[in-house]
This record gives C-alpha cells, structure tokens and sequence, in this order.
C-alpha cells in the first residue's frame, strides 16, 4: 500500500425496514477510493446520498453489506477494517483513529474538562498534564472557563460541537474523521477549527470529512471525493 493509509474496495450499504413489508434500500454502492498518509480528503455532495453513513462504516459504527475497508495499522499493519475482530477494531479507535460526529453523546455529569482531557490519560499521560492540555483546547475553542467543569449536555449547540472536536483532535490521532465537524459553528469559530485541522495535517495525521462549505473545502482540501445519491 505504500503510502497508502485507507483503501476502500467496492464499499456497499444497505438497509432493511420492515414498515410492515419488508424494504431494502442502499445507502452507497461500489464505492471506492485510497486515503494517503498525511492527505487532507474531503467528501461533498447532496444530503441524503450516504456520506455520514460511509463514515460510520469507516469506524465500524456500521458494518457493511460488501467491500473492504484495508486500513494501515501501526499496531496490527493491513487489516481488513470490515472483518476485523472487535477488540482490535476498539484497540485501534483507542490508538490510533477518531472520529467526530454531528452530536456529542456523554455520560451526564462528566465535565467537559474531564471529558477532552480523557483521551490523554487514557494514552497514559499524567493526569495534570492531562487537565492542563484539555484547558488549553477548550480555550482555544473559546470554551468559557465557567464552563469547564459543566457537564456538555447543558451546552448550547456550537459548544457541544466544539467540545467535540477538542476531545477527538487533542490527542492528534493518525486517523481522523469527520462528520460535519463545523456545521453548527459560526465564522469565528469555523475558522480556529480549520486552523486546528491545518496544523494537525502538517503534524502527519491524516484526515477524511464531511462539509457543506465549499469554500473551506477548496481551502483545506488535497482531493475531494463527489458522493452522489443513489436512486
């Protein structure tokens, strides 16, 4: 694979509804591409045409109907990401891959201090160092420092959203991706977050995304993937 991070071969998905007659639909179909090492790859096109569901089934979250998902690990080298066992896919989220969605899902009561600076202490970084680093993202994310010890649950949209993306990029994973990461954001905030996903391509991480903006894809992308709806 080279250099070659993500290869994806004949990727398909597809649904069944029961409603009350049986309905199958898809949500993509053969789709293919390579990811290289250190690539900043954008997906475009319209809603509705399968984009976030591909990324979940470049995490796992969803498995996939056909295809295969080869994904460079430095822990286990080429795996085949749709056949893997599950403590390896876990292991390999826990190491080496993140992955930001459109909604912060947490357990109540965790603070938003605790929660960004998990990632580290669970790559045994010293907890102080920990804390420190998560209040340096979240204010750069202008997370008011009233906030951080506030669960996220009680966040207003934009701040959800940030909080999400300090807890997957702190820890500058090799892999990361994302679902409409700047969505919810305004101007301000849309632009420190590119600034975050510039410096982290430059540090070797590679990236995969979901925008509408197509003016912060022409800024930030190396290539960009059109998805289209399948009919």
């Amino acid at each position: 694979m080279n250099n070659i991070i993500l290869q994806v071969e004949n990727l398909e998905k597809k649904f069944e509804l029961y409603l009350p007659e049986k309905k199958v639909f898809f949500a993509f179909q053969n789709i293919n591409f390579n990811l290289y090492q250190g690539e900043f790859f954008s997906i475009s096109g319209p809603s509705g045409s399968g984009k976030s569901s591909l990324l979940k089934c470049l995490y796992r979250t969803y498995k996939t109907t056909k295809g295969s998902i080869f994904y460079r690990s430095s822990r286990y080298g080429i795996v085949d990401f749709t056949k893997l066992q599950e403590q390896s896919v876990l292991n390999i989220r826990s190491n080496e891959m993140s992955y930001v969605s459109q909604f912060l899902n947490v357990i109540p009561r965790i603070s938003a201090l605790n929660l960004v600076a998990e990632p580290l202490i669970r790559k045994n970084i010293p907890q102080g160092i920990a804390i420190e680093r998560a209040k340096e993202m979240l204010s750069r994310l202008n997370i008011p420092t009233n906030l951080f010890d506030s669960s996220p649950l009680t966040f207003s949209g934009g701040e959800k959203q940030r909080v999400n993306i300090a807890r997957a990029v702190i820890w500058n994973p090799s892999l990361l991706l994302l679902d409409e990461p700047t969505a919810s954001l305004d101007e301000k905030s849309e632009k420190i977050v590119k600034k975050i996903l510039v410096t982290m391509k430059k540090s070797g991480s590679t990236l995969i995304g979901i925008f509408h903006n197509k003016k912060l894809i022409n800024q930030i992308s190396d290539r960009v993937f059109l998805f289209r709806k399948e009919e």
